[in-house]
């Protein structure tokens, strides 16, 4: 499998190796082709760097009841200028063990169930937590991913609100990482108090008994085990000659 890494990773990995797996039911075939993704929330102190790697941000919303989310596909030069350029000015955030410790997305093209899906919970200012879900809502016959995005800023002491931002997007899988725009509150009245940004590193795969690898811009590579209907993976820390 190829991927859109970095050819430096903007966070130094540790050397923790996660996993995650799953046994499919009988009632769901494994022919066909299978959708996955990993995704990290990018954290922004200045996003003037991202006008100098020329991206093109568009639009393709799937729910039309929802906001169109933005969002840019990267070449993986673009992803290391992101990682070079940002150097001090973006970041990977960490992932939160008990809300999603693998920010993972996997589903069968043409299926709207999905056996994972990512979701993150970070401070933000103010003592509020930050928590963002991103959801496949349909799925095109493998050649993309209808998603919603959802963003809620409040007080870890209360229960969390509806989410107080929610957009759509449909995005190409293609073999490009995907950035995906969340509004601040200078731009949304429902935005985030700081800039955050979403990376999707999607890809399609067809379900046959191997291993396979994926390098992944923040420093890992998830190896993927498939055995009869049993899929697991492993995140390992990524080893650079």
């Amino acid at each position: 499998m190829a991927g859109c890494a970095a050819t430096k990773a903007m966070v130094k990995p540790s050397s923790r190796v996660f996993s995650l797996g799953f046994d499919i039911p009988k009632g769901i075939p494994t022919s066909g082709i299978w959708l996955a993704a990993d995704c990290r929330l990018l954290r922004f102190s200045d996003t003037q760097f991202l006008k100098d790697i020329g991206m093109n941000w568009q639009e393709a919303p799937g729910d039309e009841r929802l906001d169109a989310a933005r969002f840019a596909l990267l070449t993986s030069g673009q992803v290391a200028q992101l990682a070079e350029k940002g150097r001090g000015s973006a970041r990977f955030a960490p992932l939160t063990k008990h809300k999603d410790p693998q920010a993972f997305l996997l589903m069968r093209a043409g299926s709207s169930v999905a056996n994972s899906t990512p979701r993150f919970c970070v401070p933000a200012r103010g003592k509020k937590l930050l928590e963002i879900t991103v959801t496949p809502s349909a799925v095109w016959q493998g050649s993309g991913l209808e998603l919603t995005i959802a963003a809620a800023e409040y007080e870890p002491d209360r229960e969390a609100p509806p989410e107080n931002w929610a957009a759509s997007a449909t995005v190409p899988v293609t073999g490009r990482c995907v950035l995906i725009h969340i509004p601040t509150a200078r731009e949304h009245l429902a935005g985030t108090s700081s800039p955050v940004m979403v990376m999707l590193v999607p890809q399609t795969f067809v379900w046959r008994d191997g291993e396979q690898d994926l390098e992944l811009p923040w420093g890992r590579k998830r190896r993927t085990f498939i055995k009869g209907r049993n899929i697991s993976n492993r995140w390992l820390k990524l080893e650079r000659q």
